[in-house]
C-alpha cells in the first residue's frame, strides 16, 4: 500500500486539516478537518486533494451552490461569462437594427 500523503495543516476551501484518524483497510487516509464555522469532519485525503470536499456542509446550508462557489473562486470564468453575455447583447442589437432599417 502506498504511503499516505501528509495533509496535516493544509487548507482546502473552508477546511483545515488537524489530524489523521484511523480508517478501514483499503479506504485510504482519512483526516479530521476543522471548518471555519467551527465544526469538524472526517474526510478522505483523495476527496480533499480533488477539491470535492471544501467545507463541513455549512456553505451549502447557507444557500451557496457548488456552481456559485466555483464562480466566486475563478474570476477568469466570470469575465468569460460577462464577455459572452455582452456578445449576445451586441448581436441582438444588430439584428434589431437590421430589421428596423429594412
Amino acid at each position: 500500500m502506498p504511503k499516505a500523503i501528509d495533509e496535516l495543516g493544509k487548507t482546502y476551501g473552508r477546511l483545515i486539516v488537524v489530524e489523521r484518524v484511523p480508517s478501514a483497510a483499503g479506504r485510504g487516509a482519512v483526516w479530521r478537518a476543522r471548518c471555519k464555522c467551527g465544526r469538524e469532519r472526517a474526510v478522505l485525503g483523495t476527496l480533499l486533494r480533488a477539491g470535492l470536499v471544501t467545507s463541513c456542509g455549512c456553505a451549502l446550508s447557507r444557500g451557496a451552490t457548488r456552481r456559485e462557489s466555483k464562480e466566486q473562486r475563478d474570476p477568469v470564468l466570470l469575465v468569460m461569462q460577462e464577455r459572452d453575455e455582452l456578445r449576445r447583447l451586441v448581436e441582438s442589437l444588430r439584428d434589431q437594427l437590421k430589421k428596423a432599417t429594412t
